[in-house]
């Protein structure tokens, strides 16, 4: 089955109170993943939007439309986090591990022009540890 993409995290760090600026996003149409945590003096909070079928693509271009939506004062803020990392999360099911997501030169100019860094994270599949747990049961 290969690896299947599951969504777009937009994950933020910064030395000041991200609850505003979250705020401002989720008014623009993303959700926030849990809470706004703070840990020696950095917060962090992760978002992603509210696609029903995200492909790399579409959940891509749905926070960069919410980050573009942000009036001045919150884009001093934006610009003032210490790292604004858009996180494309993938789940791998087997060891055949072949698949393909095509992120367009549009799309990432309106990346690199948010400011934003880009990060690949391969979780490994609940679904194949219960695969195997159930094959050792079936003999």
């Amino acid at each position: 089955m290969g690896a299947t993409f599951l969504n777009t995290d937009l994950i933020l760090k910064a030395r000041f109170d991200l609850r505003p600026l979250v705020n401002a996003l989720t008014n623009n149409g993303l959700f926030v993943l849990g809470d706004v945590t703070v840990k020696g003096g950095v917060w962090r909070a992760a978002l992603q939007s509210s696609l029903a079928r995200p492909t790399p693509e579409r959940a891509t271009a749905r926070i960069l439309t919410a980050i573009e939506s942000l009036d001045d004062v919150q884009c001093v803020s934006w610009q003032g986090c210490l790292s604004r990392c858009l996180d494309f999360g993938y789940e791998c099911c087997d060891e055949s591990f072949e698949s393909t997501s095509v992120i367009s030169n549009p799309l990432l100019l309106r990346i690199a022009s948010a400011g934003a860094t880009m990060a690949v994270t391969i979780y490994r599949s609940s679904r194949r540890e219960l695969e195997t747990a159930s094959d050792q049961y079936a003999e």
